[in-house]
């Protein structure tokens, strides 16, 4: 069994290897050795090539993943994808390949997986998203304005398919532990401190109303998210709603 996930930008990718749950049992391949999908938290959901260029895989878990393993004249070659021809260096499309139809576009490399029926994408920066659809919107220079003694400034930025393009935290130096911020700038608005210990989980912020808090139980406290392109947060139904709803 398959599960889609639901926040995959509204639209089912075909058969995008990062947008669905894969089933171990069917799909996952337990891979000796101690060099490649040893950590989780580092190789979670990325394509690594074997030190041989004799294939790659999808790491799932510890020492676990799927794997594809190129056929015989060729190998993984870097700037190219999937498994290349070595004279040419042009991708071999398996029977019934995904990558075929070029869902990365010319913004990622596409890496075949047959046993699971789909593909993943490896975008270039900035973009990102199962089929590099979307791209990172990084801040602007001083967006939020310049460290002072009082204040460090940091710029939170979100991708084009989000309605934010970016807040500012703004951390008062030796102040409360409490999570200060802005919209956009930390000098000149006033700011918005979030004391996740006297609030519910989740809500709006103050100042626009296409984002939304979240607090939680880590060393951060609170993570902050956009709503989708289009989108705005409404806080009686705690989640985003289209931006202008039919009558």
């Amino acid at each position: 069994m398959i599960k889609y996930l639901s926040d995959t930008n509204s639209g089912k990718y075909d058969r995008a290897v990062s947008g669905y749950e894969f089933d171990p049992v069917l799909y996952e391949t337990e891979i000796p050795g101690d060099e490649i999908c040893i950590s989780p938290i580092l190789s979670h959901k990325n394509v690594l090539l074997f030190q041989n260029n004799s294939g790659y895989v999808y790491c799932t878990n510890y020492y676990k993943g799927i794997v594809q393993i190129c056929p015989p004249g060729s190998e993984v070659i870097a700037g190219v994808g999937g498994c290349a021809n070595r004279t040419t260096n042009t991708t071999i499309f398996p029977v019934g390949s995904r990558c075929a139809s070029n869902p990365c576009g010319d913004k990622g490399l596409c890496f075949d997986f047959p046993s699971a029926d789909g593909y993943h994408c490896e975008c270039y920066h900035p973009y990102t998203g199962l089929n590099c659809q979307t791209e990172y919107r990084e801040c602007p220079l001083f967006q939020c304005g310049n460290r002072t003694s009082e204040m460090l400034p940091m710029c939170i930025d979100f991708t084009s398919d989000k309605a934010l393009p970016y807040i500012c935290h703004c951390f008062v130096i030796n102040g409360s532990a409490d999570m200060t911020l802005a919209l956009d700038n930390c000098h000149n608005e006033k700011l918005f401190s979030l004391k996740c210990d006297e609030v519910e989980r989740v809500g709006a912020l103050p100042f626009t109303n296409k984002g939304f808090y979240v607090c939680t139980s880590g060393i951060l406290r609170a993570t902050f998210k956009s709503c989708d392109l289009h989108h705005v947060w409404n806080d009686t139904q705690k989640e985003c709603v289209p931006e202008h709803t039919p009558p």
